[in-house]
């Protein structure tokens, strides 16, 4: 039998299984903060396979900005730094 699961394990596992799965080195589950600057907040982080410290992310000139501009999936499946050269996480 399978005990209950807190929030923060499922989204940890959650975000470990979808880097493993697209062979990401780093993938991130986020919330939007309320406010006059768009920002998320991630819940999950996992950079490796290993979890990581959560942050706070401007998304203004990011990929994530697109999900707040329109509706739909966005895949860059190449030079995303060239894209998005003021991206801090991406540096």
């Amino acid at each position: 039998m399978i005990g209950p699961t807190s929030g923060t394990d499922f989204f940890h596992s959650l975000v470990e299984q979808l880097a493993r799965s697209v062979e990401a080195d780093c993938a991130w589950l986020a919330e939007s903060i309320p406010g006059s600057e768009a920002k998320l907040r991630t819940l999950a982080v996992s950079i490796e396979g290993r979890d990581a410290q959560n942050f706070e992310y401007p998304i203004a000139n990011t990929p994530a900005q697109n999900m707040f501009d329109d509706t739909g999936i966005y895949l860059f499946p190449g030079d995303v730094r060239k894209r998005f050269p003021d991206d801090r996480i991406l540096r």
